[in-house]
């Protein structure tokens, strides 16, 4: 049986992993995890269809629901397409939800520590950094992998295994990427090249790579160590871009993704360069967005029904509801109404 009532719930949806936590009307807390759902880099299908299994399981807990979505896939221009593809994986959920939108690093940005003035930095799968100073808002990268992603981890997975291929074609520098390389792809590297080449998630795959390449850097491999330097000199200079465009006066830098918060030595590494390069910034490492994103959406919730779509400190935030209906035609987004909402965040 479906319990009765609101269910409250978050999403982060940035990289590698897309976390979900939820609270039912009663009270009870649950957190499950699913992999990508980002259509660049999985594909829209198999984005669909991870979508469809979390609003499912939202829906088992509470058919009523309100929740915040933080994903990499909201983005000028993209906006329609991701409420699309929620309406579409909602289809034979039973789900009747209120959904607010907005990219990853929102609420980093408008929640504490940085709460609207400081500098937001991702560095997990993908990359990116926004800061504002209360007025402006500067974004530096974050567009995907194909033109940035500067420093995260599929940048470092990548250069790992192209380093790995050189040493064992005689063209680069000896390595223990190239065993290391071997034992991830579970074959020799030319195969798992090709296998790669064909996957439809080669971002999250060569991102997982990062983790071997950050281990034999602390173990002091030499071309591994110059790759992790390398990927921390990039994101230290995106932090370093933005707190410039700014005021550059002293500010918190909260600092997420799965490269500082999983390996003490990449963290390490991480704090002292920017300690050097950016002594006002007071960084706070952070697991995830998760906690943000809770805290804005139990601020805000009894605001969120009048709105569709507002701009936020520059962000686009939009807010939209699905219906339990199996014919398309009728689930629909909120009608344009005025709030408060903007002005408060």
């Amino acid at each position: 049986m479906t319990p009765s009532g609101t269910a409250h719930f978050v999403v982060e949806a940035g990289g590698s992993t897309t976390r979900v936590s939820l609270r039912t009307a009663s009270d009870n807390r649950f957190h499950r995890n699913w992999a990508s759902v980002n259509p660049a880099s999985v594909g829209h299908e198999t984005a669909t269809s991870r979508w469809a299994e979390i609003l499912s399981w939202v829906a088992e807990h509470g058919t009523n629901a309100t929740g915040w979505i933080a994903s990499a896939s909201v983005a000028p221009g993209l906006v329609e397409q991701v409420v699309a593809t929620l309406k579409l994986a909602s289809t034979h959920t039973g789900l009747e939800a209120t959904l607010v939108l907005s990219n990853d690093i929102l609420p980093l940005l408008l929640a504490p520590p940085v709460a609207g003035r400081g500098i937001a930095l991702i560095a997990g799968t993908g990359s990116g950094c926004v800061a504002r100073d209360g007025r402006d808002t500067v974004h530096i990268g974050g567009y995907e992998y194909v033109l940035s992603d500067d420093g995260s981890g599929y940048w470092i997975g990548l250069r790992g295994l192209r380093a790995a291929s050189r040493a064992m074609d005689g063209i680069g520098p000896a390595t223990q990427l190239v065993r290391q390389a071997v034992e991830f792809g579970g074959c020799e590297i030319p195969s798992l090249g090709r296998r790669l080449a064909q996957s439809g998630e080669v971002k999250n795959q060569v991102a997982a790579f990062a983790n071997r390449v950050i281990a034999t850097a602390a173990a002091e491999d030499a071309v591994s160590a110059a790759i992790t330097s390398e990927s921390i000199e990039r994101l230290v200079a995106m932090v370093s871009a933005a707190h410039q465009r700014l005021d550059g006066a002293p500010a918190p830098l909260a600092v997420v993704g799965s490269l500082a918060h999983e390996s003490a030595y990449f963290r390490r590494q991480l704090l002292s360069r920017l300690s050097a390069c950016c002594p006002d910034l007071t960084p706070i490492v952070m697991p995830d967005g998760l906690g943000c994103t809770w805290q804005l959406l139990e601020d805000h919730i009894e605001q969120l029904s009048a709105v569709t779509a507002i701009d936020v400190h520059d962000e686009v935030l939009r807010v939209v509801s699905i219906a339990p209906s199996i014919d398309a035609t009728a689930r629909h987004t909120a009608e344009v109404g005025t709030s408060t909402i903007g002005e408060s965040l």
